[in-house]
């Protein structure tokens, strides 16, 4: 069973989308409408391109590519930035005067 199988058939998803498209929305997003947000960029798809696809999967696969304004500034943000020293309280354990056995 792949990966794009139906997991109760055995056969591919109807719903799967075929690559070249994949490849034209993310080729779309990535040259001619990268100062779009998401929502608008699905209705020119719509509208414009006669792309018929969920808006959910629009995003999700905008996301997944880390193509929105929003991933970009997360993958900046997070990557460069300096992890802060955790605030603990050191003990002093010094082997010295070591306390009698018990017992």
């Amino acid at each position: 069973m792949t990966v794009c199988s139906d997991r109760r058939q055995g056969k591919p998803s109807p719903k799967r989308v075929p690559v070249a498209r994949v490849e034209q929305v993310l080729g779309l997003y990535r040259d001619r409408y990268f100062d779009l947000n998401v929502r608008h960029f699905h209705e020119k798809l719509q509208h414009e391109h006669q792309i018929e696809l969920g808006y959910t999967w629009v995003k999700l696969a905008l996301h997944f590519c880390a193509m929105t304004l929003f991933q970009r500034i997360a993958e900046k943000r997070y990557s460069s930035r300096q992890k802060r020293p955790i605030k603990t309280k050191m003990m002093m354990i010094s082997n010295t005067n070591p306390s009698p056995p018990l017992g």
